[in-house]
């Protein structure tokens, strides 16, 4: 047997569904809106960050509200040596967020750059000098170095053209090796000190004394106040680093040009105590 369908009552008014609120509606649209915005203001800042707003190489973005410049634009340095020059970031709007500077990830290997300071603020006109490291490794000819200043959201470039050449004939010192002291002899005074002049390439040649031995030593060359326990084996911190020797009659050389006045070290890295010696480089 079929079941009736229950029949409407005429008279009654038939319950309608609810509408939505019209602010659910809009409300719903509003946050895909915005979510939108959102991701987008986020990757355009990722990009930024980044460095998609960077500049091609030589250039300033546009965009960047700061300029950064070299002085001198071009320098000259025989290898391995040091040279140092000036980097200035300068703002025509006044713009105060801190700036990094440092050379580009594509600079070779055998060139290292010290800035000091290595954060600048634009609207403040710091200079930023620059110790140029050129090591043994270094290949003669032009160099076009990209110097880089990043913000947060802004990076602006500058090209330093450097000339590296091989070192010449200079200055030419010429050692001992013994573990008590460089040149430590009856006859001599241990650890010379050694003068020369700014732009000079000098060499030092490292031999093993006449009394055979088989004493590890080296020579080579560090910046100035570099202190006995910072010297080690493999030469990290060195300006230049000689090969080993320890037998008789076997010898070993660097040569290194310095630019800037001011005093170095040379050491045995393998007897920082006790064979260690200054080099003044004058005007």
């Amino acid at each position: 047997m079929s079941r009736a369908k229950p029949r409407k009552q005429k008279g009654l008014p038939q319950p309608k569904p609810l509408a939505k609120p019209s602010w659910v509606t809009h409300g719903r649209r509003g946050l895909a809106i915005l979510l939108v915005a959102l991701a987008a203001g986020v990757a355009v800042g990722i990009y930024a960050f980044r460095g998609g707003l960077s500049s091609p190489a030589g250039t300033t973005h546009p965009s960047a509200p700061y300029q950064v410049s070299t002085n001198p634009s071009n320098l000259q340095v025989t290898g391995p040596g040091i040279v140092s020059f000036d980097v200035n970031v300068s703002s025509p709007t006044g713009y105060s967020n801190p700036v990094y500077l440092s050379l580009s990830s594509d600079t070779p290997s055998w060139v290292k750059a010290v800035f000091q300071p290595s954060t600048v603020i634009p609207s403040s006109l710091t200079l930023s000098r620059v110790v140029l490291v050129v090591g043994g490794a270094m290949s003669p000819g032009s160099l076009s170095l990209r110097i880089e200043a990043v913000s947060l959201s802004y990076k602006a470039v500058t090209i330093l053209n450097a000339g590296i050449t091989a070192p010449n004939s200079g200055t030419a010192f010429y050692l001992y090796a013994n573990q008590t002291g460089f040149n430590d002899t009856s006859t001599s005074t241990p650890n010379p000190p050694l003068t020369v002049h700014v732009g000079e390439t000098f060499g030092i040649r490292l031999y093993i004394s006449t009394t055979p031995n088989d004493i590890h030593h080296y020579v080579s060359i560090y910046p100035g106040g570099t202190q006995p326990a910072q010297v080690n084996e493999q030469g990290v911190g060195s300006y230049a680093h000689s090969s080993m020797i320890h037998t008789y009659p076997q010898s070993t050389a660097i040569t290194f040009t310095s630019y800037v006045p001011g005093m170095l070290e040379y050491y045995c890295d393998s007897h920082p105590n006790s064979m260690h010696g200054k080099i003044s480089v004058v005007s």
